[in-house]
């Protein structure tokens, strides 16, 4: 199996860590090397997709009780 490891320091440890991004009004988490703080990647803080799978459910649930 193959290791996810840094670019920089070729460490294989990571953390997520949210910051704001100057300028901007929301927060990002960041996917980042635990040694050397190098970011490899960046997710969605606020979990987007989970909360509109959420809204399409109580919508379609509206929706079949107002049909009934």
């Amino acid at each position: 199996m193959a290791w996810s490891t840094c670019p920089k320091c070729n460490n294989h440890n990571f953390e997520v860590v949210e910051k704001s991004l100057a300028g901007s009004n929301f927060n990002l988490s960041f996917v980042q090397c635990m040694v050397c703080g190098t970011v490899v990647g960046v997710i969605d803080s606020n979990n987007y997709a989970n909360k509109l799978n959420e809204l399409e459910n109580k919508v379609s649930s509206l929706s079949d009780k107002m049909s009934s």
